[in-house]
């Protein structure tokens, strides 16, 4: 069972290390560097049948 991430974070060396540190794990990370995307995503998640599991937000 796939664990559905959504990381909105700018910093692009820090997601390519998380998602480096998680590569072959159950972890699906999809990435927002803005935020502005954040809710679409969401809800597009949900309609496929696949929701965010966990969200991580950098403020």
């Amino acid at each position: 069972m796939a664990i559905n991430v959504l990381l909105v974070e700018d910093d692009e060396l820090l997601v390519k290390r998380i998602q480096n540190h998680f590569i072959n794990t159950e972890f699906s990370i999809d990435v927002d560097a803005t935020g502005a995307d954040a809710l679409s995503m969401v809800k597009s998640r949900v309609n496929q049948r696949s929701a965010i599991s966990l969200a991580i937000i950098d403020i």
